[in-house]
């Protein structure tokens, strides 16, 4: 059987998988109710705005994790980078004692999370990244 190998794809249909993880940076605020429902709608407007394919989304009361397919030349910083900037303008105008606080622009923590690929990060991985992440200077003054 001769069997002639697909051709590459180009550049403009290539896609990279990312999966990746953001906890709030003040470890008494949770993911919950409102706040996951108010997430899961702007996740995949913000996504769908930049030409982006989010494939997953999961709300945990600690962290958020999603996988997304971005095109070449989007690096995972500039994503990460973008998704906390869009989340934050909408989400801390709700929550007036933490935009209060002096210079809070960032409602997520500083630490972040970036797997290749589009299967999330094993357990282990995931629950020692959010232990540590909540040990960060501003999880601790919070």
């Amino acid at each position: 059987v001769d069997e002639t190998p697909a051709p590459p794809l180009d550049l403009e249909h290539f896609r990279f998988n990312y999966t990746c993880i953001l906890v709030p940076a003040n470890r008494a605020q949770f993911l919950a109710r409102d706040l996951s429902e108010r997430i899961s709608t702007l996740l995949p407007q913000f996504h769908l705005s930049q030409g982006w394919r989010l494939t997953s989304i999961t709300l945990r009361p600690q962290y958020l994790l999603w996988t997304v397919a971005v095109p070449f030349g989007v690096c995972p910083h500039q994503l990460i980078r973008d998704v906390r900037k869009n989340t934050s303008e909408q989400i801390l105008p709700d929550l007036p004692e933490r935009a209060r606080e002096e210079g809070v622009e960032d409602f997520w923590s500083n630490a972040f999370l970036v797997v290749s690929g589009s299967e999330p990060p094993p357990v282990n991985l995931l629950f020692d990244f959010i232990a540590k992440a909540l040990k960060t200077p501003e999880a601790a003054l919070t």
